[in-house]
């Protein structure tokens, strides 16, 4: 993720850090209010922070008195129920520590908060294990469930497959948005950050970074950019606007398959269709099968069929 949109992230960068403050004032009222119910606790305390001062004082590290107090410390919040964990909470990234800045950018944690917003998942979330191959009619149910197992398998597989564009071509009703639905929720459950957009919505966001002129255009490509997961439902239904749509789509791509992110690209169009359309640089780039998993879901609109 090498694209950072500051005022897309410094509201996840500061919900990381009130999050974190709030969970060390919860814990310092649990630890008052365990100070005052326990006299024996209030006495270790006092003795405990006098101990401190005084190894501090004499530039040593913590003493055997200052250790054998921690422990009775320790050992009386144990039996009041109160364990070490309430009372020092444990950081949720060990890269940043809470503060959502690591090496002086953005951290990850907080670009994954930040991106994983409904603004930027514009399509339904599924999951794999609901899949039903009983849906589909019976001379295209093998060739779907191998489709779905294998990107199955590249996502499971990532950041490790070769592979960095899934192109999943097919008639409506075919169970494209489902499969995409699925990746999405496979990656949101294993931290990943996602952006899932229809085409329309990926050159609207593409339409207002080229015409904006202020320091702020990147909120729009951002997403699109530094997202690990990029999905664009049902490519082929976008209009295509001079300077925007071809020459954006490419650029995304590109830059995308330069940083192993990975994109998954839905269309209703068959490949003669999409070549025709989008010209052969993009084409070239989603159905190149070194760097692209391109294939084709078969059958009738399953939809209609469960209404018979």
């Amino acid at each position: 993720m090498v694209y950072t949109c500051i005022v897309m992230y410094k509201k996840s960068i500061l919900e990381i850090q009130l999050r974190r403050e709030r969970e060390l004032s919860k814990a310092k009222e649990k630890f008052e209010d365990a100070l005052r119910r326990n006299p024996e606790l209030l006495s270790v305390e006092k003795e405990l922070r006098e101990s401190v001062l005084k190894d501090a004082k004499d530039e040593k590290t913590a003493s055997l008195k200052t250790q054998k107090l921690n422990k009775s410390r320790d050992e009386i919040l144990l039996k009041m129920g109160i364990t070490k964990k309430e009372l020092e909470p444990p950081f949720k990234c060990k890269s940043c520590f809470d503060t959502g800045i690591f090496n002086k950018s953005v951290c990850d944690c907080a670009k994954v908060l930040a991106l994983n917003s409904t603004v930027n998942i514009g399509i339904p979330l599924y999951n794999f294990k609901d899949f039903n191959p009983s849906l589909f009619e019976e001379e295209v149910r093998k060739h779907t469930i191998k489709i779905f197992a294998n990107v199955q398998k590249i996502v499971s597989a990532f950041p490790n497959d070769t592979r960095r564009i899934i192109t999943v071509l097919g008639p409506t009703g075919t169970g494209k948005t489902f499969l995409a639905g699925c990746v999405a929720n496979e990656f949101l459950h294993k931290n990943y950050s996602v952006t899932a957009i229809t085409a329309f919505d990926f050159v609207n966001r593409a339409l207002s970074y080229h015409t904006t002129f202020d320091e702020d255009k990147m909120y729009y490509l951002s997403p699109l950019l530094d997202s690990d997961l990029l999905i664009i439902d049902d490519l082929g239904t976008e209009p295509i606007l001079k300077n925007v749509s071809l020459e954006y789509l490419f650029l995304v791509l590109n830059e995308r398959m330069r940083n192993d992110c990975l994109t998954f690209i839905n269309s209703n169009l068959d490949a003669a269709s999409l070549k025709a359309r989008y010209g052969e640089r993009i084409y070239s780039r989603i159905s190149d099968q070194n760097i692209a998993y391109p294939t084709l879901l078969k059958g009738n609109d399953i939809r209609r069929l469960e209404k018979r």
